[in-house]
């Protein structure tokens, strides 16, 4: 943890980003013991800059900032949704897939390496609709994200001969960003119990 942090705070520097050494140490290792962390305080304090950094420096294509909308009112933000209007192939039917599913789908077939979520603005809509899931998927290792691959027309599809789900990834970490004002809503003890707060 010590060589890790080191390595960050050197990479830090070197991106002209200043950031107090003992802040830093508790951000990394607020990962290592859960693979959800909560960054909060005023805006424009670097809480996204750290967190972006964080992921450039674990691999440039390793890492997925995701700004969340007030308009998240489910899953389907994160998860996507089978597609109605598309003709089924094979009995399966074609999916929306957002960029954060894809992101999570890439970072479950490529286990040997960390990857990093960052919710830029994370309560900006209520938090428990569009990510009690993944909490519950975390938490209790049990299968929540559609087991989807990309084919060659370019569609997503569940992927034949295998479960429809899969356990979120366990090289997955997830960083959520947060600003605490009037247009923003408060966490619940859910969220905040699975999560490190700094």
């Amino acid at each position: 943890l010590m060589a890790v942090t080191a390595s960050f705070l050197e990479a830090l520097a070197q991106s002209h980003l200043r950031f107090q050494a003992a802040f830093v140490r508790r951000f990394v290792a607020s990962l290592a013991a859960k693979p959800f962390a909560i960054l909060t305080g005023l805006s424009g304090s670097g809480k996204t800059q750290i967190a972006l950094q964080f992921g450039r420096w674990l691999g440039e294509e390793r890492v997925l900032l995701v700004p969340v909308r007030p308009d998240w009112t489910g899953s389907d933000a994160l998860f996507g949704y089978e597609d109605a209007l598309l003709a089924p192939r094979e009995g399966r039917r074609a999916w929306h897939v957002p960029a954060a599913l894809a992101f999570m789908l890439r970072a479950a077939r490529d286990p040997d390496w960390p990857y990093l979520l960052i919710l830029d603005e994370m309560n900006l809509a209520h938090v428990e609709r569009y990510f009690a899931d993944v909490l519950s998927g975390m938490e209790s290792a049990e299968p929540c994200l559609p087991n989807l691959a990309q084919e060659e027309d370019g569609l997503w599809r569940l992927v034949p001969g295998q479960p429809e789900r899969i356990p979120v990834p366990r090289n997955l970490f997830i960083v959520g960003t947060v600003n605490v004002d009037e247009t923003t809503y408060m966490f619940s003890p859910k969220v905040l119990d699975r999560a490190n707060t700094l």
